[in-house]
């Protein structure tokens, strides 16, 4: 098993909401560069000086959000977490519609809550019923970030998607992407200032130019990239299938195991996620009963018998499932990294025992 994570979380203690793109500290720093480019500008009386400075400015405050993003937007909550649910729907990934995240997303129902699937059978359900259940502490807001002065949704769209589903991602690496792009584009656009200031005409009009089209050509590379224009696709969107093959076909119904980081995501009035997933597996599925007009109302009851005598229509049998299939992925991670990550001897293509290869006794 294998995952892909760009991000990592902050404590409450150490978040810095003034970092995020609603607060002031990335404008001081793009405001600090274009007061000192347009001194230097001014000094060379140059237009194309002020156009290269005041693009800088706005690179600088890009690469600030993107910095955020990544390494302060993500608020820990408690390290990571096992849970067991029922899919909502099949994991998907809309680089487009949020700027370059292509982070693959789904919400999931947990075990043994409630069931209903309609918004107007769910908004009929209070959110604290669905945090009184065993696993219900994961969706509910936490006093550490209403302490730090963040707040959850409240709004009943986003309290039935977000507040009594539990939200989980897959990363992928667009944010990352578009970070790399941009430290690229500021190094070429420094080096474009100083040969304006620096290089004397006619090889620092050519450098310059030479430079403007490098900027051009990363830029244009990029878009075609993020916008999967032709034959250019999206770098690594996130994808179930990196952490377990099965995942990557999840449909509405399935009855999942996940691991990953449970965190609080600050770019919005937010909520409580698994993000990223780390581990997980598919272990069942639950059938969809429609109401008369044949739209999904709820889902079958949670089975009481998953094999093994393991189930999930009660808390007991929630605990022990989910002891047993927590500890068998833990198990299965500590057996990859002990094995066959760290070790050679592990890398078999025949088993030992068919082809009689041992481990070379040192005494």
């Amino acid at each position: 098993m294998g995952y892909r994570q760009y991000t990592s979380c902050v404590t409450p203690l150490y978040f810095g909401p003034d970092l995020s793109f609603t607060h002031n500290s990335w404008q001081s720093y793009a405001g600090l560069t274009v007061f000192i480019g347009l001194i230097v500008a001014g000094i060379a009386a140059s237009l194309n000086v002020y156009v290269v400075v005041i693009t800088i400015g706005l690179v600088v405050m890009l690469i600030t959000f993107l910095t955020w993003w990544l390494y302060g937007r993500l608020i820990c909550l408690g390290g990571e977490q096992c849970v067991i649910g029922v899919a909502m729907g099949r994991p998907h990934s809309l680089p487009r519609q949020k700027a370059g995240d292509d982070d693959s997303s789904f919400n999931i129902l947990l075990a043994p809550g409630p069931t209903a699937i309609h918004p107007d059978k769910v908004k009929d359900i209070p959110k604290e019923v669905y945090w009184n259940e065993i696993q219900g502490h994961l969706t509910k807001e936490q006093d550490s970030i209403l302490q730090i002065g963040r707040d959850y949704v409240q709004d009943e769209d986003h309290v039935t998607n977000y507040i009594k589903k539990l939200h989980c991602e897959f990363e992928g690496s667009g944010i990352r992407n578009l970070l790399a792009w941009a430290s690229v584009v500021l190094a070429l656009l420094i080096a474009l200032l100083l040969v304006q200031v620096l290089v004397p005409p006619p090889w620092g009009t050519i450098l310059a130019i030479i430079l403007w089209i490098l900027v051009v050509l990363v830029t244009a590379l990029a878009a075609l990239t993020g916008l999967d224009v032709g034959p250019f696709h999206p770098l690594n969107p996130g994808d179930p299938g990196d952490v377990n093959p099965n995942l990557g076909k999840l449909e509405i119904g399935d009855i999942v195991v996940l691991k990953g980081d449970w965190i609080y995501d600050s770019l919005h009035t937010g909520w409580n996620e698994i993000h990223a997933v780390h581990a997980g597996e598919k272990i069942g599925h639950m059938g969809v009963i429609k109401n008369e007009k044949g739209e999904a109302d709820e889902f079958e009851p949670w089975p009481a018998d998953l094999g093994g005598g393991l189930g999930l229509d009660t808390p007991e049998k929630v605990e022990i499932t989910l002891r047993f299939w927590c500890d068998a992925i833990k198990r299965a991670d500590e057996a990859e990294e002990a094995g066959s990550r760290d070790d050679p001897a592990q890398n078999w293509i025949l088993h030992p025992l068919i082809d009689g290869c041992t481990k070379v006794i040192i005494t």
